[in-house]
């Protein structure tokens, strides 16, 4: 079909005419540099990259905005929230450069190589800026878990080490306590004390505390052996011991108050329980024959008082039985709460005891005297009244009176 060159020029005319209605909107470029944003950074790091706008002309609305980086295998995601950016400009005037600083912040992002993009929109158009994120873990991560993976060996092959120790100390366990069972009667304190140790081993060894309990172990054999080597003589002493607690027990001491023989008491059956800490018989006897001769001066003390007691009942005068009888109590109160240990008392309680009984025996002996004095002047007197010369009666021949 022709078209004529009225129809050409008609066509032209209204093409003016639009054009100068509608005036034709020049599409503007924001020009970005760079084009693309590549970080290579640790995890727990942050930082900030700077990107440049430009335009010819000018441009309104801008708007920038952040979305989600996604990993290769999209199974793991960068949140939108790990890029920040300060502030984004609305509005970029011709030939202007712009600065825009954008902040990324990984502190609890996973490692990997993600990818994504920053949105520009702006009036008229729109693009988008590529992101590619590396991250990688901090280098003390992989040392880490070297060393963990060392670590994990060892606690490992240490497990099987401690199963293996385990399994002895069982074994060592039940041949020890056979063998002290066989013996508990005789054994008295060095059995307690060895079964004290094993029933801390067995604690140990329950608790996968192996040293501790080969410890207590190595502590019951000592006990058992020191006992089992000169068990003859360990039950001499045993033996000397029993004699001396039924020395407590006799009428004369049995369930007596006195604090002297009650640490007698106490410290025999301590005695009895620290043999197996000594290192011989001979210590044991040392021990129970300084309590021997406690019993014995206690005895002798009692004794002594007794003595004074009896004498003083032989004392005519009623006002010295008395006193002396005073002095006797003073005396029982000093030996009921004096103690075994306090010897320089003890001495000076005997040393009174003795002095008060010569005392007496002295004060019998003035009485006796004084008594005899008093017959022989009453002797001398009546001779004196009743003398007389011999007279005769009949063939008898009487004398004077003797007396």
């Amino acid at each position: 079909m022709k078209i004529s060159s009225f129809n050409i020029l008609k066509i032209l005319f209204l093409s003016l005419m639009i054009s100068r209605k509608y005036p034709s909107v020049a599409q503007a470029e924001i020009i970005t540099n760079p084009k693309a944003i590549t970080i290579n950074a640790t995890r727990g790091e942050s930082l900030t990259r700077t990107i440049t706008l430009w335009s010819i002309e000018k441009v309104s609305n801008v708007k920038m905005v952040t979305l989600d980086l996604l990993s290769a295998d999209n199974s793991s995601v960068l949140p939108a929230g790990t890029i920040t950016i300060a502030s984004s400009p609305t509005q970029i005037n011709p030939q202007e450069l712009m600065s825009l600083p954008i902040q990324f912040n990984f502190q609890n992002a996973r490692s990997g190589e993600f990818t994504g993009e920053i949105a520009l929109t702006y009036e008229g158009g729109g693009k988008t800026i590529p992101v590619i994120v590396r991250l990688k873990d901090p280098w003390p991560l992989p040392l880490t878990i070297l060393i963990l993976g060392i670590i994990i060996g060892m606690v490992v092959s240490a497990y099987s080490n401690q199963g293996k120790l385990n399994d002895e100390v069982t074994v060592k366990l039940e041949n020890l306590h056979i063998q002290i069972d066989s013996d508990k009667t005789e054994a008295r304190s060095f059995w307690l004390r060895a079964d004290m140790y094993l029933n801390v081993a067995k604690q140990a060894r329950d608790a996968k505390q192996i040293v501790e309990a080969q410890t207590a172990l190595n502590n019951t054999k000592e006990v058992w052996h020191k006992w089992i080597n000169q068990r003859p003589n360990w039950l001499i002493q045993f033996h000397y011991y029993d004699q001396l607690v039924q020395r407590l027990n006799q009428d004369d001491l049995k369930n007596t108050s006195i604090f002297y023989i009650q640490a007698i008491a106490r410290d025999l059956d301590q005695v009895l329980q620290n043999a197996p800490v000594l290192s011989t018989p001979n210590e044991l006897q040392k021990l129970l024959d300084k309590l021997s001769q406690q019993i014995n001066t206690y005895i002798q003390i009692k004794i002594q008082l007794e003595k004074m007691q009896n004498l003083m009942s032989g004392l005519e005068d009623s006002n010295q039985r008395y006193e002396w009888e005073d002095k006797a109590s003073d005396l029982t109160q000093e030996l009921y709460i004096i103690l075994p240990s306090q010897e320089a008392e003890i001495e000076v309680l005997k040393s009174k005891i003795d002095t008060y009984i010569e005392t007496i025996k002295g004060l019998e002996i003035q009485a006796f005297e004084i008594e005899k004095g008093i017959k022989k002047k009453a002797l001398k007197l009546i001779q004196k009244q009743f003398s007389c010369k011999p007279h005769q009666y009949g063939r008898k021949k009487i004398h004077k009176y003797h007396f």
